[in-house]
């Protein structure tokens, strides 16, 4: 879980970020495959989940 700090400028970066974690996410679509082509960094990569705005902090989250 990534916790953003409370600034216009650091909202502007979390969105980009989440958003290129998307395409990235929607990208991959047989995950057998790309993992196997990866396995050397297995242990490297985080999987997006989801980002949202809480108390004005954007939040993004990662699985492992």
């Amino acid at each position: 879980m990534k916790i953003n700090k409370n600034m216009v400028t650091h909202h502007n970066t979390c969105r980009a970020e989440a958003a290129v974690m998307q395409r990235l996410r929607d990208y991959v679509s047989d995950e057998e495959d790309f993992m196997t082509s990866l396995r050397l960094y297995k242990d490297r990569i985080v999987h997006y989940v989801d980002s949202f705005l809480f108390r004005n902090h954007y939040v993004i989250t990662y699985d492992s």
